[in-house]
């Protein structure tokens, strides 16, 4: 096992630039907007249920898996193929099955060990079957899976090959609790990225795995593009970019905000493939609500940590959520209403 050691903190000073902005690639018609021209799909999970929204093909699949049949997902870099973890331990709570297979509506996701799995393996550690499932990450290249820690287990980052229960590598920094050790993903390169207590690092086959210390945030809450150059991450309850050295931070989203609902402001950020957008989740609707009939009530009930999918360009500028001119995207469903989210998002 590698010793992860924390970095000095790199002083982000947080600034904010009020420019609003337009986006050439939505065009608003009344109250319909055209996202056709996005990259690739976004894959959400709400109420347990797991959706995507595939802009190229304007496609809306609702629930093609819940939670009930396996825990945690990952999509694959080709937006076709699905990691899957079960949510309970097999043969006692230290084993859990990892599955790879294809994202197709003719394959049920009910099972793990069918015929339609890439591949499949058992993943055992002490407690790892615990709760709904442990988050695993896949590669670009499909050589490794990232498997995050747990505190539950005293489970420590670890790389494992794919299809084998065999640990290639495990991280932790033994002065920081494994509840914020964080897996933000796999870069284009196949570059790890985590985060540890703030302190993200880069780990990587070609660097013998040795955590390379990129910068210090004040959030466990983080993505990375898939470029590897810019990071955004939420500080009281809104979004922030830097570059990867700490560099040119800017904050990037604005809304009105409950002070003691802890979930409010903008959460859950991603990148789209080509690292032009970033989509999250918000709690503030005033700009969608101002056309009319675009509210879900079906979300009523389901706890304050919900919001809706939104969408805007990685230009470094700042977005109001509240203001209707802003350039905010928000996509819809099927049925011409915004779409909720719970969970993370993924987008291939």
């Amino acid at each position: 096992m590698k010793t992860i050691k924390l970095f000095s903190h790199i002083a982000l000073a947080l600034f904010v630039s009020c420019t609003a902005c337009s986006n050439e690639h939505v065009d608003i018609s009344g109250n319909k907007q055209k996202v056709k021209n996005l990259p690739g799909a976004i894959y959400f999970q709400f109420a347990g249920k797991y959706s995507y929204i595939r802009f190229g093909e304007n496609r809306f699949v609702e629930a093609y898996a819940t939670k009930s049949d396996f825990g945690k997902i990952d999509i694959a870099q080709n937006g076709k193929n699905i990691l899957l973890v079960t949510t309970k331990g097999i043969s006692g709570t230290d084993h859990q099955r990892i599955a790879y297979r294809e994202l197709s509506p003719s394959i049920a996701f009910t099972t793990l060990s069918d015929n339609n799995n890439i591949f499949s393996f058992t993943y055992q550690w002490r407690n790892i079957g615990i709760g709904s499932g442990t988050q695993c990450y896949i590669s670009p290249n499909e050589k490794f899976i990232a498997i995050n820690a747990e505190s539950s287990g005293n489970h420590p980052i670890t790389i494992v090959h794919a299809g084998e229960d065999e640990t290639v590598e495990s991280f932790r920094d033994a002065n920081v609790s494994l509840r914020n050790h964080k897996i933000i993903g796999w870069t284009a390169d196949n570059s790890l990225i985590v985060n540890v207590d703030g302190s993200i690092f880069k780990i990587n086959e070609a660097g013998n795995w040795e955590p390379n210390g990129l910068l210090k945030i004040p959030s466990l809450h983080a993505t990375i593009n898939p470029q590897g150059t810019k990071v955004v991450f939420r500080a009281e309850k809104h979004l922030f970019m830097c570059n990867t050295d700490g560099s040119d931070v800017r904050q990037i989203t604005q809304s009105k905000t409950i002070e003691s609902l802890t979930e409010d402001g903008e959460r859950l950020p991603v990148f789209s493939p080509d690292g032009r957008y970033i989509a999250f989740s918000t709690k503030a609707i005033g700009a969608a609500a101002s056309w009319e009939n675009h509210i879900d009530g079906s979300v009523v009930g389901t706890g304050s940590h919900y919001g809706y999918l939104a969408i805007i360009p990685a230009d470094g500028k700042l977005y109001d959520m509240d203001s209707k001119e802003s350039g905010v995207i928000f996509p819809l469903n099927a049925k011409n209403k915004l779409i909720a989210v719970d969970g993370e998002l993924f987008w291939k």
